[in-house]
């Protein structure tokens, strides 16, 4: 599931997806398609922990593409559902590593703001 705001020049939109497991993937595809174009890859840290190599694949194709990670404390589209169907959540809260060393060993530039 997706919901799709128009920007006012042509060809272009603000896409949120709601499947959370490979909206970095989409990014990358988007900027190796038009890498003219700014790109964003918003996500939360549960979904950049299944991805966690899609940083590798940005750095070794040298995109310029910010991964901006929202820290939720983990996986909570899976501890929604886990609780909408009764279930006691059970492995969702994740411990964060420190993801600016992260990115480091990545090879890319990490950045780390608070609220």
């Amino acid at each position: 599931m997706s919901a799709l705001v128009t920007m006012p020049k042509p060809k272009r939109d603000l896409r949120e997806v709601f499947d959370a497991l490979d909206n970095e993937g989409r990014a990358i595809g988007a900027k190796v398609a038009a890498p003219d174009r700014p790109v964003i890859c918003l996500l939360g840290d549960g979904a950049l922990m299944f991805a966690i190599q899609k940083i590798m694949t940005a750095v070794e194709n040298n995109l310029d593409l910010p991964i901006i990670c929202v820290d939720s404390g983990g996986y909570g589209e899976i501890c929604n559902n886990e609780i909408e169907r009764g279930i006691e959540p059970i492995a969702v809260n994740l411990c964060q590593p420190d993801w600016v060393k992260l990115a480091e060993a990545f090879g890319a530039r990490g950045f780390s703001a608070k609220h």
